[in-house]
């Protein structure tokens, strides 16, 4: 499991290479809830999903090639930017820890 680096602001975009694919994330915050969107190699794979934590970010396996992306917050508390690097983190599980 690697940790992807969040800053502690509420918009933000950021790349990540694994392996021989590159993702853009991008994670928006709105006055009700958090968003994320991912592309891997400039294809769109999630959109303006709502951040769940504790759970895959990529939830269908079609979606999932090499590996995805989870959301963690410590006592299941919502996404808030606030919190990111602290209490919240991305990280990224390659396909052999998931299994």
């Amino acid at each position: 499991m690697i940790q992807i680096p969040l800053q502690a602001i509420p918009n933000q975009n950021l790349k990540y290479q694994a392996e021989d694919e590159l993702y853009d994330i991008t994670i928006r915050t709105t006055k009700y809830a958090t968003h994320i969107s991912i592309s891997r190699d400039d294809e769109a794979i999630i959109s303006n999903q709502i951040l769940i934590p504790n759970s895959l970010v990529m939830r269908y396996n079609y979606d999932v090639t090499n590996g995805n992306f989870i959301f963690e917050s410590m006592q299941d508390n919502l996404p808030d930017y606030n919190k990111f690097g602290v209490t919240q983190f991305l990280y990224y599980v390659d396909n052999s820890e998931l299994e």
